[in-house]
């Protein structure tokens, strides 16, 4: 069984790989092209310690690790709702390992993820599929709770 805590930044070398296998499965390559590898360190320094400079508090940046590796994150931005007097988390990514799939990996992650939401003052939570993201993650999601809520359709202007 995994373990969920907080990621610090000896995690970073392994929150990358995992990027690195999250990236090619989901739509974005088509979008955005590459993915330059200091992007998913880049955002979870942020979310682990902050962007005190630009006054960016440190967000939500969860590992699971199991038999000494991780397998699993969930990384949310905690901020004020743009449409009601709210605090909301967001999730920027969220990713569990293949052979992780199908247990209870993934629900724990959503579990810590809410908890420490609600620690940092959030009411609502969201969190997203992707297009190409097995049906069963937003099915599980249905049995958390979570209801659909927004689809985004994305244009490449360049």
């Amino acid at each position: 069984m995994a373990t969920i805590r907080q990621a610090t930044l000896d995690d970073l070398p392994a929150i990358s790989k995992m990027a690195e296998r999250f990236y090619p499965e989901s739509p974005y390559p088509a979008i955005y092209g590459d993915m330059p590898e200091h992007q998913a360190a880049g955002l979870a320094i942020v979310a682990i310690r902050g962007w005190a400079e630009m006054g960016i508090e440190p967000g939500v940046m969860l590992v699971a690790e199991a038999d000494g590796r991780l397998v699993g994150m969930l990384c949310l931005h905690v901020d004020a709702s743009t449409f009601a007097p709210a605090v909301i988390a967001a999730e920027l990514v969220w990713w569990v390992e293949p052979e992780h799939r199908g247990g209870m990996t993934a629900v724990r992650l959503i579990k810590a993820g809410e908890q420490a939401a609600k620690e940092r003052g959030a009411q609502v939570m969201n969190m997203s599929v992707l297009s190409t993201s097995p049906r069963e993650a937003g099915d599980m999601l249905g049995r958390l709770g979570y209801a659909p809520s927004q689809i985004i359709h994305t244009k490449r202007l360049t």
